[in-house]
């Protein structure tokens, strides 16, 4: 016995320790190795590369052999590919599980994407249904490249005539799954009650529309800048869950198809009937070692105890299903929705966009332009702009990262404009209110023959962390924080300021206002090359902060007025309130430091001023207590750190007597400081 009792011990021990390495295994990640050259008489073409695992950084933009078909293969030329978060998962090789088939310590197979749209360059010998020419679409690994090769037995099919290489490139991954995921898992029937849950993502506006092609009522859970797009994709309710949570509602339904994961099984479980279906498409991604797995797993254990159904999903790409969307498509039933295209170098930047999980349906890369854009979806160019005399408005593109969005510009042109007259851009406070802002300067406009441009960002579109801080960071969470009466003056803890630095300075809202000023010179015909800008309170703190991280921009005199709190110029101190990690080194500073900002302060904008929002945090109190008090020491803080980098300083500062936080007469004062009295 106690031999035995030895052995199994040692057995146990050598278990635990054989695990331990295993795991230790997966979780390696092996550098990167160098790309391969290029075998002698081999055709180059270019794609995207992934030797190993990690962040977009280790995607690589590559020259590599183009691949010959096989007997039973086609050579497609990829005119389209779809980004998916599988793309994302293979670069990272997680779920660490995962790994037991993509390669440990790095991948097996260094191609990336999947989804792809083309011709059909060359067929092999024993082709049958496929010939140089066709246009086809599927699904492949090594989709982010010029040229793929593919099976005729493999996942390709025919694409419609009347669909575009996009549109058909977006759909192979996220269609399929949401065709298996209602078809399939859900067994939709005609009049069922389903819920889409994630309706405006990947698979959730495929999801819709096929449960309505199959005859459901549907509802669709999304944010509120998404309402509009899942109504138009035939849901018949739509639930914005910033404003409502259906698992706490008194609808139940036969099915529910999760796209997200952020609820508790028992929730989900809550809004079904009792003979309900829950189809999990995926799950919490918190569990570097299962990811989404887990939650799925556990929906297995614990399904004979509950009387719904918990049913997890793994999708199969085959040609028999790609044939069935292909028939939708065709019956103008099934259409993709394009968020971003990007080129093929920009792969890099097109899956950080898609892990920021703002992807209103799909992303595309293009290879081969199409001329004109698919059916449904509006056009990557900037809408045509026309400024007459007077005032009016017109719509602007959003920039990087909110291409799906617009912006609506108000504007004033003053009888009297001519080529070389000046242009000023206003930004508006947190209201966002653009025409208000567009009014208080009209006057001013016509007295020195300014074009007044105010850019009115939507709120639904670009949160506190796109708009007043300028897409700097992201994801901001104010956690815990007390809002007074009148809910304009916020306390919390710094520590409770929850954001991640955004380290894609495209995305960055400064940008915006030179393809405002391009559109508007085109428009009017003028010839000034540069403007100037104007923002009271968060068009204020826009401002500052367009001087320290954008310095190249066109604009020549900056007026940031009445700012809420300051992020300083220094790289020691950590974001909201520093520039630490952002990027941004010595050299770029002293570039922001030759910038003509003026900090624009009212003399009454003080702690007694209950004007605007207000927040107070230990960092931003040592500010000081007003907006003024903190513009002042945002001005001195400044200035030290331009003379410990022995650099020019070319900011200064303004207080206007006897006005606080209104900002009709901070514009009169700008006006008369930037154009005379």
């Amino acid at each position: 016995m106690r031999r035995r009792t030895k052995i199994l011990g040692s057995v146990l021990v050598l278990v635990v320790a054989a695990m331990g390495v295993l795991a230790v295994a997966l979780r390696h990640d092996a550098a990167c190795p160098p790309a391969s050259a290029l075998p002698e008489g081999a055709t180059p073409m270019q794609a995207i590369r992934a030797r190993c695992y990690g962040s977009v950084e280790v995607l690589a933009f590559e020259q590599v052999a183009r691949p010959e078909p096989a007997d039973d293969e086609l050579l497609v030329r990829v005119h389209a590919a779809g980004v998916n978060p599988l793309d994302w998962h293979y670069m990272q090789g997680k779920p660490y599980v995962m790994r037991f088939s993509s390669g440990i310590g790095r991948p097996d197979d260094s191609r990336v994407g999947v989804d792809f749209a083309g011709t059909v360059e060359a067929v092999g010998r024993s082709v049958q249904r496929f010939k140089p020419g066709d246009a086809v679409f599927g699904g492949r690994n090594g989709a982010f490249a010029e040229y793929l090769v593919v099976k005729e037995s493999g996942s390709v099919v025919h694409k419609p005539a009347s669909v575009s290489f996009e549109q058909a490139a977006a759909a192979p991954v996220a269609a399929v799954t949401a065709l298996q995921a209602v078809r399939d898992a859900g067994q939709v029937q005609p009049g069922q009650r389903v819920l889409i849950n994630g309706a405006s993502g990947g698979v959730g506006t495929y999801a819709v529309q096929i449960a309505k092609a199959l005859g459901a009522h549907v509802t669709g859970v999304c944010s509120t800048r998404n309402l509009e797009l899942v109504r138009s994709l035939g849901a018949d309710r739509v639930i914005d869950y910033t404003q409502a949570d259906f698992t706490e509602g008194a609808q139940r339904y036969d099915v529910i198809i999760d796209n997200v994961g952020n609820h508790p099984l028992r929730a989900y479980r809550r809004a079904l009937e009792p003979d309900g279906i829950l189809v999990m498409v995926t799950g919490p991604k918190t569990d570097p070692w299962l990811g989404p797995l887990t939650r799925l797993l556990w929906a297995q254990v614990s399904s004979p105890f509950v009387s719904q159904i918990q049913a997890s999903l793994f999708a199969d790409m085959n040609p028999q299903d790609l044939a069935v969307l292909r028939g939708m498509m065709e019956a103008g039933s099934l259409r993709s929705v394009i968020d971003q295209r990007h080129t093929l170098a920009q792969v890099p930047e097109a899956i950080a966009y898609l892990e920021q999980g703002r992807t209103r349906g799909k992303n595309v890369i293009v290879l081969v332009p199409e001329d004109g854009v698919s059916a449904g979806i509006e056009p990557a160019e900037e809408p045509r702009v026309v400024i007459n005399t007077g005032s009016g408005s017109f719509l602007m593109q959003g920039g990087q990262g909110h291409e799906a969005d617009t912006i609506r510009v108000y504007y004033h042109k003053p009888r009297s404009f001519g080529s070389h007259s000046p242009i000023l851009i206003v930004l508006p406070g947190a209201g966002r209110n653009g025409d208000s802002y567009r009014d208080a300067w009209v006057d001013a406009s016509e007295a020195h023959g300014v074009l007044i441009l105010s850019p009115a960002y939507a709120e639904e579109a670009y949160d506190v962390a796109a708009y007043h801080m300028g897409g700097v960071i992201k994801n901001l969470e104010l956690r815990d924080a007390q809002i007074d009466e009148s809910g304009q003056v916020y306390r919390l803890k710094d520590e409770d300021i929850l954001f991640e630095v955004n380290r894609l300075s495209g995305q960055w809202l400064f940008h915006d206002f030179d393809r405002l000023f391009d559109s508007a010179v085109a428009a009017v015909g003028s010839e000034r090359t540069g403007y100037d800008m104007f923002g009271h309170s968060a068009g204020g703190q826009i401002l500052h902060r367009l001087a320290i991280f954008h310095p190249k921009s066109k604009a020549n005199r900056l007026l940031a007025s009445n700012a809420g709190f300051y992020t300083l110029p220094r790289l020691d101190v950590a974001p909201i309130f520093g520039i630490q990690g952002t990027g941004l080194t010595e050299q770029g500073l002293k570039r922001s430091f030759r910038q003509k900002l003026v900090l624009f302060l009212g003399e009454l904008d003080d702690e007694n001023e209950t004007r605007g929002i207000h927040l107070h945090t230990p960092l931003a109190d040592r500010q000081g207590l007003g907006r003024r008090a903190r513009g002042e020491y945002f001005y001195g803080e400044s200035r030290k750190a331009a003379a410990a980098l022995g650099t020019e300083f070319n900011w200064t500062i303004e207080v206007v007597p006897g006005v606080g936080h209104d900002q009709a007469a901070m514009a009169k004062a700008a006006a008369g400081y930037l154009y005379g009295q």
